[in-house]
């Protein structure tokens, strides 16, 4: 049982929200925190990038964000498309829950996802 039941509400979460899924081009969410969050999920035919997205709608973040992520894996600043790098930023604040690392989460990227080279 939560220990606080009203946290969502309490931490900015409205009962008014709701998902729109578009076909817009490309596999992204945003909105998060806004009245509305649209999904695009065309041309997206994979369950796992439907799911990551979906559960970003939802305020879930990357996992190579949580604020110990140093504990478990290696970030190499220097082979990350630039253009991307805000994906792996470490968040810091109450709103970030760190409990640990899920290596199979749906929300942590590959090691080769977004890297210069490939590798």
């Amino acid at each position: 049982e939560p220990k606080n039941k009203n946290w969502f509400r309490e931490n900015g979460y409205k009962s008014n929200y709701y998902i729109l899924i578009n076909k817009g081009s490309g596999c992204s969410t945003s909105g998060f925190g806004t009245e509305e969050g649209p999904v695009s999920l065309q041309p997206c035919f994979y369950y796992t990038i439907n799911t990551h997205e979906l559960l970003h709608t939802l305020g879930g973040i990357h996992t190579q964000q949580i604020p110990r992520r140093n504990n478990y894996i290696t970030i190499s600043p220097d082979n990350i498309q630039d253009y991307l790098q805000f994906t792996y930023t470490k968040l810091q604040g109450p709103r970030y829950v760190d409990e640990g690392f899920d290596s199979e989460s749906s929300l942590l990227y590959t090691a080769k996802t977004w890297t210069r080279n490939g590798l």
